[in-house]
């Protein structure tokens, strides 16, 4: 029907958008990683958050099975699918803020960011990130609905 060329149509798009998103993520944190000059607490942080949206964006293309295949999945499934790409949105959602954090206590208290040890203060962010994240599954669980 004409509806369901539409909808792959659309789904083109998206994945074509999701493809740009992994290839120019992929690549900031490849740079990020790899280069000496760009080990700062922050950029951690920037290269961690460009995983996460690696993850997230590559969840865009399960709905691939359903546009080639029957065109049904079920909500377990789709579930379990789901269950990676949902973490790593709720992960770089929280990695933006602790940027924003990051970004504020170097500005606001510049001799406090400069001593405190970046082990730590990484480890710190990354428990946050882990603890903020670990509420998906909760959320997945309380109100899953077969269907």
């Amino acid at each position: 029907s004409v509806h369901w060329h539409a909808i792959k149509s659309i789904f083109a798009l998206e994945a074509l958008l999701a493809f740009v998103g992994i290839a120019s993520n992929s690549l900031l944190f490849l740079a990020s990683y790899t280069s000496p000059a760009m080990k700062s607490k922050c950029n951690f942080l920037i290269c961690i958050c460009a995983l996460f949206d690696v993850i997230h964006l590559a969840g865009n293309f399960i709905g691939v099975s359903v546009l080639i295949g029957e065109g049904y999945l079920n909500s377990l499934t789709c579930s379990i699918a789901q269950l990676l790409p949902e973490l790593a949105v709720y992960a770089g959602c929280f990695c933006v803020l602790s940027i924003g954090v990051d970004r504020l206590v170097s500005v606001s208290w510049p001799i406090f960011y400069r001593q405190v040890d970046k082990n730590c203060y990484l480890t710190f962010h990354l428990i946050a990130i882990g603890l903020f994240t670990a509420y998906v599954p909760f959320l997945m669980i309380t109100y899953y609905q077969p269907q």
